[in-house]
């Protein structure tokens, strides 16, 4: 109805093969990476548009996933299997009178690896948890409009590489020392932020 919609999608996709030159002088191939996803959600409009709102679920099936890796010293794309990505996300707008609006979002993303080397590894980039909220404060005066709009926001820990800095998969070259020290990661951090801001009429 013209207040509630719902949808669904299913997709699949390709990445092609890869060619890849070794530092041995040899060649291989990188099998295609193939993807299956599926999502659906709903999308809300209440009380006369002063709530607003969305909500979807999703997962995300891979085979033969391409990432990089070092490999005898030389950055290489290397086949990591299987992994998938299962996850949740919702925000609301809510209007509590004309000059006042909250509002706040959340997502939730599982993504790891699935079998092979870096079997429970989470995905690049990818922490399991994300939030904010934050609001929306005017004030009209007769020489203009005072605006006021705090935010904070939340996301837990996230890895910078695939192989989620484990000692095991970092190869490097013989000449190289093993660095066995997890430190390439970013702990979970909170941010909070305000605008002020002034318009005149």
């Amino acid at each position: 109805n013209p207040d509630v919609n719902l949808y669904a999608v299913y997709g699949i996709g390709k990445r092609p093969e890869i060619l890849q030159l070794n530092a041995n002088g040899t060649s291989s191939i990188i099998p295609a990476e193939e993807l299956t996803s599926m999502e659906g959600g709903v999308k809300v409009r209440l009380l006369g548009g002063r709530l607003v709102g969305d909500a979807s679920i999703y997962h995300y099936s891979y085979k033969n996933f391409q990432t990089a890796a070092i490999v005898n010293g030389k950055l290489s794309t290397i086949n990591a299997g299987k992994a998938d990505a299962t996850g949740f996300e919702a925000q609301l707008n809510y209007a509590i009178a004309p000059e006042f609006t909250v509002f706040g979002s959340y997502g939730y993303n599982h993504a790891r690896f699935k079998g092979g080397a870096y079997d429970g590894n989470f995905f690049r980039n990818s922490p399991d948890h994300k939030f904010a909220i934050g609001a929306d404060l005017s004030l009209p005066l007769q020489e203009g409009t005072i605006s006021f709009a705090p935010l904070f926001s939340w996301q837990s820990k996230m890895y910078f590489f695939d192989d989620n800095d484990r000692a095991d998969l970092q190869i490097r070259s013989p000449i190289a020392l093993s660095d066995k020290v997890v430190d390439e990661f970013q702990g979970g951090y909170g941010l909070l932020s305000a605008r002020l801001t002034f318009t005149a009429p």
